[in-house]
């Protein structure tokens, strides 16, 4: 009997009617000013890469255990040496760094993430003279990391919805927490939360409870967060505010379930997960979601503001209709790659399973949209050790392969599968990333985008993010 593994997606909808098909088929510290960082010597030319900013603002949130480091892992396209300016009210992180070739990797007080529920100054500010892209990440050791992509502040909005969820599966006794946080980019920045939820909440640092239906409204300054935790369920939830803001989601621990042999297993796992969410205004209509390597299935969510709406599923050969209050799960085939196309905007965000010499670990990804691809991006992995693998997932059109170049030359895929979609074949190439320094892939042609999802897994632990969403 063939074992089939599965996996999930998660969505946020803006509107009423979904459509979901799914296909068969060197590291290097930063401890203070005007360092040199090395890097691969490539320069790409005719690039389009609006996944790029000059200033980021970002914050941290915290997790079970000690965390063992904080950091921002920040690339650029460009050969020229960029000044990369850390500035945040938190003792210990204020610091200019200066940048060579490709990637710096900065280190930050690792209590950072210490919050508690309510107002904090623990935003960070992140500016360059050229553009960059950034990537935050959170690490409790060596078998715990996640990473998340930061948007570039001219990107963020004032509208935004929560697409985490709650894991009933408890470690050593301890229930799974949803972790929200929020960081002001201006003063006198008014924030309200309309909360999903139609039971009262209790947010658990605080011992605070929040009854059903209640608005809550609060004001911040200038790299001010806001941080709260809780075990009840708060995905679809709405963050309105007067000036653009940050939002990050997550979970504070996971405990994951899954399928081995017929039978079902939960998994005593430190795992924790995190993402930046992007706001309502940048949301798309089409995906495509590549297939990813050691994957032991995704968890999904389907939102929408509507309190109904209809959701079409195609996976397995199996045709589904669903009618749903605000918010439906949704479980996926691994062998299939999937493509999702909707009348109105989505986000989607999916919670990847990894199964990786028997052990299980898990992360957190926001998917971009087919809209969002851009055409070149330099990447580098949190680590330059070997303890691990990292991929590189490209969603691109099957017609345009032949141009991809990943360092220069022609991609070497270790797996690659056909996705057809609007008559269109696509190809997702999984590639392997090497833990040195950074790594550029680009097109010959500057007219031709795609998409890539980096990410990474080891004895029990794992990472992921998108390479780059053009918002």
């Amino acid at each position: 009997m063939s074992r089939i593994r599965l996996r999930s997606l998660y969505i946020a909808s803006i509107g009423n009617d979904i459509t979901i098909t799914t296909f068969d088929d060197k590291k290097t510290t930063l401890t203070g000013n005007n360092t040199t960082l090395t890097g691969n010597n490539t320069t790409p030319t005719n690039i389009n890469t609006t996944h790029t900013g000059t200033e980021f603002v970002v914050m941290f949130t915290p997790y079970y255990n000690d965390t063992k480091f904080v950091q921002l892992i920040v690339t650029s396209n460009g050969e020229n040496d960029i000044n990369i300016n850390i500035e945040s009210p938190f003792p210990g992180t204020f610091k200019t760094t200066y940048k060579s070739h490709h990637v710096a990797i900065v280190d930050l007080p690792r209590s950072i993430v210490d919050l508690s529920d309510g107002s904090n100054s623990n935003a960070v500010k992140i500016t360059s003279n050229d553009p960059i892209f950034v990537v935050g990440l959170v690490g409790l050791g060596p078998y715990s990391t996640e990473t998340f992509t930061a948007i570039p502040s001219n990107k963020l909005g004032q509208s935004y919805f929560i697409a985490t969820h709650i894991n009933t599966v408890r470690y050593y006794g301890k229930d799974k927490m949803q972790t929200i946080g929020i960081a002001s980019l201006q003063d006198n920045t008014d924030v309200t939360i309309y909360f999903s939820n139609t039971s009262d909440i209790f947010l658990q640092s605080s011992n605070q409870t929040i009854s059903a239906g209640t608005n809550y409204t609060f004001s911040l300054g200038y790299l001010d967060t806001f941080y709260f935790e809780t075990m009840d369920d708060i995905t679809g939830t709405r963050i309105e505010s007067t000036s653009p803001i940050a939002v990050f989601d997550g979970l504070k621990q996971v405990g994951i379930t899954y399928d081995y042999k017929s039978k079902k297993y939960d998994t005593n796992i430190n795992e924790l997960g995190m993402e930046q969410l992007p706001p309502t205004s940048t949301y798309s209509n089409e995906f495509i979601i590549p297939v990813l390597m050691h994957s032991a299935g995704m968890d999904a969510y389907i939102i929408s503001p509507d309190p109904v709406y209809k959701i079409y599923t195609y996976t397995d050969d199996v045709y589904t209709v669903y009618q749903q209050e605000n918010m439906h799960k949704a479980t996926l085939s691994f062998k299939s790659a999937t493509s999702i196309a909707s009348q109105s905007p989505l986000l989607l965000n999916i919670h990847v399973k990894m199964r990786y010499l028997m052990k299980t670990s898990y992360f957190t990804v926001n998917i971009p949209a087919i809209s969002q691809f851009s055409n070149q991006y330099v990447l580098a992995t949190p680590f330059t050790n070997n303890t691990y693998e990292n991929f590189l997932s490209v969603i691109i059109k099957a017609d345009d392969v032949i141009g991809l170049r990943y360092d220069n030359h022609p991609v070497a895929p270790v797996s690659e599968s056909n996705i057809n979609y609007e008559n269109q074949i696509y190809k997702t190439l999984i590639l392997r990333l090497s833990p040195i320094h950074s790594h550029t892939i680009t097109h010959i042609s500057n007219k031709v985008v795609f998409g890539v999802i980096v990410y990474g897994v080891g004895d029990g632990w794992a990472y992921g993010y998108p390479g780059g969403i053009s918002l």
